[in-house]
């Protein structure tokens, strides 16, 4: 299970963002860095040279060699997340509609209307994704669609974001037709989110993007102290302890338990100057010697930049 929380009508910044990949600790992937999605070497401990020319900053899935969020330096923002739900077999990526979005020219309209198309249809598992895109310039302004295929093999539909998403939003791993958007972790969220960015807002000292982004971590750090029986129970948990999953082997004929977790916080703070800080920072990671162990900012991935308006 996965979280995004964002909020997009703060005076200050244009967007706010922070999410939690919550992923099989063992998953090979690649840290947040800034490429074209160039393909990846079959050797996943020989990862592609980041590129300083590349076009998207994001992490990426070393089985498939997307993204489940990534911003362009164009301003364009993917938040991708899983419907929790059977394991299918499907030959396509929901990582490429992601990457996709985040490499196209299209405007968001018409790169959505695209995507929605019958003659353009292609049959995924299950997913929601946030789309945002520059709708402005200074003061920078996003404009925003919420992508989903309702489940596995569903067709792909799309709508605005309402009012109150551009206040704080919240995206998981439900769908929303059966109430996805109002699991306790997406409530959950949404509230503290408000709090913490009003309490910053609120500050008398000067404020600065470190304690915004250390207020978002705790807004992420929240966690259930019941105990998760099964994947249903983890909707009632911002952050997820790490525990032991079932993982399908390839033919899908049985499944070994692996470990499973909240792995990776991530921050994406966008100033109305279109002045970008994106923060990356490792949650529970398996050490060489197969151990599990919480992760420290002082091993952040921290990235600046301006979005190039027109």
């Amino acid at each position: 299970m996965c979280l995004g929380l964002y909020a997009l009508s703060n005076l200050d910044y244009a967007l706010i963002l922070c999410a939690n990949r919550d992923e099989y600790l063992e998953r090979p992937t690649l840290a947040a860095a800034f490429h074209s999605f160039e393909p990846l070497a079959q050797d996943v401990h020989s990862p592609p040279a980041p590129s300083s020319e590349g076009l998207v900053l994001s992490g990426r899935d070393c089985a498939a060699g997307g993204t489940w969020l990534g911003v362009s330096r164009s301003g364009r923002i993917a938040v991708l997340t899983n419907i929790t739900e059977e394991h299918g077999s499907y030959s396509t990526s929901r990582g490429e509609l992601a990457s996709s979005f985040l490499t196209s020219n299209l405007p968001l309209s018409e790169y959505v209307t695209k995507l929605t198309a019958q003659e353009n249809w292609k049959s995924y598992a299950g997913f929601n994704m946030l789309l945002l895109s520059p709708s402005s310039a200074v003061p920078l302004q996003f404009d925003g669609r919420f992508v989903s295929n309702g489940g596995a093999g569903g067709a792909i539909t799309a709508r605005a974001l309402r009012p109150d998403e551009f206040n704080y939003g919240g995206i998981s791993n439900g769908a929303e037709a059966s109430g996805g958007d109002e699991w306790p972790k997406v409530v959950e969220g949404r509230t503290n989110l408000a709090r913490a960015v009003e309490g910053y807002r609120d500050r008398t000292d000067v404020p600065n993007d470190k304690i915004l982004i250390d207020s978002l971590f705790d807004v992420l750090s929240s966690h259930s102290e019941s105990e998760i029986r099964s994947r249903g129970d983890l909707r009632n948990t911002v952050r997820v302890e790490p525990l032991h999953v079932p993982y399908p082997t390839k033919d899908r004929s049985s499944t070994v338990p692996r470990s499973y977790g909240t792995r990776l916080a991530t921050f994406l703070l966008v100033r109305r100057t279109g002045e970008v800080t994106f923060v990356e920072r490792d949650v529970w990671k398996t050490t060489p010697s197969g151990s599990t162990v919480f992760g420290s900012p002082d091993d952040d991935r921290v990235h600046r930049f301006s979005i190039s308006l027109p």
